[in-house]
């Protein structure tokens, strides 16, 4: 990691009591996470990466949320925001957990995200100001909504034989963008959904690219990440979950265009896609 980004972790970790020496443990595209030890107990320093393009995290605001959150039972960190030189960070307790692996999806597992989900879900988007969902997904197309076309979008040459029919969605995923919103998180991938040594939800992580949508996005993001089958799962779990993941299956062709465009030449993203876009098994 940039040794910028590592001194300013070391710094917020000392202004926050830490002594001990600092481990990296995950690198975003805008914030950098490391893990350091108090008094026996491993806590989390998050800093905004050195030389971004992306403007500084609202930690504070990420703060509040999760307060929101954990006063609606979701596993959400408890962050305190630090501020050194102008810069601000957040430190945490660790959650525990590891990352959910795919053959992990258990019962009791997919039926805390299904609460969890529904709790986030419960606030209201305007409490936390946050933005939208062309402002969120800002470094790259999202295709209908920012206004932008297909005809060089990288869908042309990576699954040509999709164009047609993707093209003629686009009415319908603007409807289904501006359905009811809330927050919702849109980034749950592996490493936000963390997995007890006994099977449960752990710890639902970092909301700071979290947005106000309507909650077939994080379907839609499920779908993207983990499969069909196990959104459909989630969705079991969820109050209201068919009707949601139906409406996901629209959302997802943004989603997944959205990620095309920002990383065309990766065959995983490549399948991904075509998984989304393809007309079958579309509930």
């Amino acid at each position: 990691m940039h040794n910028v980004t590592k001194q300013r972790a070391r710094a917020v970790f000392a202004a926050a009591g830490g002594t001990g020496s600092l481990e990296p443990l995950a690198q975003g595209m805008s914030s950098s996470a490391w893990v350091g030890s108090i008094d026996g107990v491993e806590w989390v320093v998050r800093v905004p990466v050195a030389g971004q393009a992306r403007p500084d995290p609202d930690y504070r605001g990420e703060a509040r949320l999760n307060a929101a959150l954990r006063a609606r039972g979701v596993p959400a960190t408890e962050t305190l925001p630090v501020e050194v030189d102008g810069t601000v960070g957040t430190i945490a307790r660790r959650l525990p957990g590891s990352p959910v692996q795919p053959q992990e999806w258990t019962d009791e597992f997919v039926n805390d995200v299904g609460s969890a989900l529904a709790a986030t879900h419960s606030i209201p988007a305007a409490d936390h100001r946050l933005p939208g969902a062309v402002d969120r997904f800002y470094l790259a197309r999202l295709w209908p909504l920012d206004g932008t076309e297909l005809h060089d979008h990288p869908l042309t040459s990576r699954l040509p034989e999709h164009v047609d029919w993707v093209a003629s969605q686009r009415e319908t995923i603007l409807a289904e963008a501006h359905q009811p919103a809330c927050v919702v998180h849109t980034d749950l991938h592996w490493d936000h959904l963390l997995r007890t040594d006994d099977g449960r939800l752990g710890g639902l992580l970092d909301f700071g690219d979290a947005f106000e949508g309507p909650p077939a996005w994080d379907f839609a993001c499920l779908r993207y990440y983990h499969g069909h089958a196990v959104a459909r799962r989630v969705a079991a779990a969820y109050p209201g979950g068919a009707d949601v993941l139906r409406r996901s299956t629209t959302l997802g062709i943004a989603f997944g265009l959205y990620k095309l465009d920002k990383t065309p030449d990766r065959a995983d993203v490549i399948d991904r896609v075509a998984q989304l876009t393809k007309r079958i098994d579309r509930g």
